[in-house]
C-alpha cells in the first residue's frame, strides 16, 4: 500500500482537477466537449487505479469492464439530455400535452432506468475479481470524484468573481 502525504495528495488531485477544469469549460462545442469528457474519464480511471492498487491481471479485466460500462452510460446520457432538451422545448412551447411529449417522457424515464441498471450490472461484474476493500473503495468512488470536481469548479468561479 502507498502512503503519500495528505497535502501532497490533496495539491496533486487540486492541480489535476483544476486543468480538467479549463479543459472542460474551454471545449464549448459538442466535440470538444466530448473530448473533454473522455479526458475526465481518463483522470478518474487513473486515479481509480491508484486507488484501488489492481495488479495487472485484474487491472485488464477491471479496465475492459469499466470501458464497457463508461461508454454506454455515456451513450444513455447524451440521448438523456437530448430528450431533456427537447421537453423543456415543448414545455416553453406550450406543447407538454402533445403525444410526441408523451413518448419523450416514457423514453426519459426508461433510459433513467437503463442507467441505474448499467451501474448495478456492472458492479455486480467486477465484483467477482475484486476484493472486498476495492469493492468498498471503487463503489464509493466515483461520486466522491463527482462531488470534489464539483468543488474545485464552485471555488474556481468564486475565485474569478472576487477577483
Amino acid at each position: 500500500m502507498k502512503i503519500y502525504n495528505m497535502k501532497d495528495k490533496k495539491m496533486r488531485t487540486g492541480i489535476i482537477i483544476i486543468l480538467l477544469f479549463f479543459i472542460w469549460v474551454g471545449s464549448i462545442n459538442p466535440q470538444g466537449r466530448r473530448n473533454a469528457y473522455r479526458k475526465i474519464d481518463q483522470l478518474e480511471m487513473v486515479k481509480l487505479m491508484d486507488l484501488l492498487e489492481l495488479d495487472s491481471e485484474t487491472s485488464a479485466k477491471f479496465l475492459a469492464k469499466r470501458q464497457a460500462y463508461v461508454e454506454k452510460r455515456r451513450e444513455s446520457l447524451i440521448r438523456l439530455d437530448s430528450l431533456e432538451k427537447f421537453i423543456e422545448a415543448k414545455v416553453k412551447e406550450k406543447e407538454e400535452g402533445s403525444n410526441e411529449v408523451k413518448k419523450a417522457v416514457t423514453e426519459y424515464l426508461e433510459l433513467e432506468k437503463k442507467i441505474v441498471n448499467l451501474k448495478y450490472e456492472h458492479i455486480n461484474s467486477v465484483k467477482g475479481f475484486l476484493t472486498n476493500e476495492q469493492m468498498a473503495r471503487y463503489v464509493t468512488y466515483e461520486k466522491r470524484f463527482r462531488r470534489e470536481l464539483m468543488e474545485i469548479i464552485r471555488e474556481n468561479r468564486r475565485n474569478k468573481f472576487n477577483r
